[in-house]
């Protein structure tokens, strides 16, 4: 888990560094609210609970750091569906 935590800092750090770290979050903030998103109990919830697929579930915990965090960030066009 320390791990997670350190990958989490450090992408969130580019973000922040680079200015681009959106509004209402902080480092720290932005740092709990992605190392809490990737529990154990998250996955279980999407994976057997909600019946995601392993494909599913990386596709969008890989698209959650820019499109939550990001000042700017447009989201996927393909994302809102038809």
């Amino acid at each position: 888990m320390d791990n997670w935590r350190r990958g989490c800092t450090r992408l969130l750090s580019w973000l922040a560094d680079e200015r681009r770290l959106a509004t209402p979050w902080t480092l720290e903030t932005a740092v709990d609210m992605l190392w809490s998103l990737m529990s154990w109990t998250v996955s279980e919830r999407l994976l057997v609970d909600r019946g995601w697929t392993p494909q599913e579930y990386g596709e969008h915990m890989a698209n959650l750091p820019q499109a939550a965090f990001a000042r700017g960030h447009a989201p996927d066009a393909h994302a809102a569906g038809p």
